[in-house]
């Protein structure tokens, strides 16, 4: 039930968000490339046979201290919300998203060489892994999404995703 209830206020807070029409916080404006482009992908479930779609938003919210985050699969009936926010304590930009499975993630943002680098710690039902997500934003207003995770004590490669306007 509690997290229920945690879901429905970050619900709640995400569509608040989506409302919000402002101007970003100064050391959030590196991320504006990437805000205000509903975005969907593809790809293959593991199991070869299913086509699962995403959909995926960043918009400014709380008077432009905030990024929301929304995104989630059709298939899956999954969804995550979620913020990016400047910690002003630590001097970077942080992250932390719920997923309606109970996933949580918890992070860095940092741009740099034309990519935005998320990386952090995922909590899943049976473990705890790390994590980077690098995105790149191409000329054509598409977003390379490439996922990787710590294995063994090396980065594997995870999904690798390309996030385009939707049709």
């Amino acid at each position: 039930m509690k997290i229920l209830n945690l879901l429905f206020v970050t619900l709640f807070l995400g569509n608040y968000c989506l409302a919000q029409n402002v101007s970003l916080r100064d050391e959030l404006r590196v991320l504006e490339p990437y805000l205000g482009k509903n975005r969907e992908s593809q790809d293959l479930h593991p199991d070869g046979n299913t086509v699962l779609h995403h959909f995926r938003t960043w918009e400014p919210g709380h008077n432009g201290m905030i990024i929301c985050i929304t995104k989630g699969c059709t298939e899956l009936g999954t969804r995550t919300d979620g913020y990016m926010y400047y910690n002003p304590d630590k001097d970077q930009i942080e992250l932390f998203t719920l997923t309606s499975n109970g996933n949580i993630a918890s992070g860095t943002v940092s741009v740099g060489d034309g990519k935005l680098v998320v990386r952090g710690t995922l909590i899943l039902k049976d473990r705890k892994l790390e994590y980077k997500n690098i995105y790149e934003l191409t000329s054509d207003g598409t977003i390379s999404d490439k996922y990787y995770r710590i294995e063994n004590g090396d980065w594997k490669p995870g999904h690798s995703r390309v996030w385009k306007k939707p049709s």
